[in-house]
């Protein structure tokens, strides 16, 4: 069981719509002080298709993975989850914390369905190696991939319902704050 920075568990949906109106406090100051700063990154090469996108997703993954980095996962989260937990807290998630990448050679996505634009399946290609020499074996696997934030991700432990809660209280307190400045400008 996983519990905030006040004691309260954070696996039940009560605790989690508690825990939403503080974090979107704190979300909301953050919003004022970055408003903005959202620019895009003309340095990095756009990929030509999405499927291109997530199979560069998945190569760095793998990549960061190897060394150790699994801050790569805590990346691939939905934003609710990154604001309710610190990275420390994420590797203690069980999800986590036993993942290990050593016997991970590749993966590779090799069928794609896409849903709009905003979410996708795809089936996976998973080459395993046995971290003493061993045979190599090939796994298939489904991922769900999610276009959020102009990007693809691929969350571990953070889930889509969620953050569309998330997103619509963001909104909502965007909402009031607008209208509490108009009132103020009167």
């Amino acid at each position: 069981m996983c519990y905030d920075r006040y004691g309260v568990s954070t696996m039940t949906h009560s605790s989690m719509k508690a825990s939403t109106v503080v974090l979107l406090l704190l979300a909301l100051a953050g919003l004022f002080a970055a408003c903005g700063e959202k620019t895009a990154d003309k340095t990095a090469p756009a990929a030509s298709t999405d499927e291109q996108r997530i199979q560069d997703v998945l190569d760095e993954v793998v990549a960061r993975w190897h060394n150790k980095d699994k801050a790569v996962l805590y990346d691939l989260e939905f934003p609710y989850l990154r604001d309710q937990f610190t990275f420390d807290e994420y590797l203690r998630f069980p999800q986590i914390e036993w993942m290990n990448a050593d016997s991970v050679r590749s993966i590779k996505a090799l069928d794609f369905v896409f849903y709009d634009r905003d979410s996708a399946d795809a089936l996976v290609e998973v080459v395993l190696v046995d971290p003493a020499g061993g045979d190599t074996s090939i796994v298939n696997d489904r991922y769900r991939f999610y276009y959020h934030r102009d990007r693809w991700i691929r969350p571990t432990v953070s889930t889509s319902l969620l953050q569309y809660e998330y997103d619509r209280d963001w909104r909502a307190a965007d909402s009031a704050a607008a209208a509490e400045a108009e009132l103020e400008d009167l």
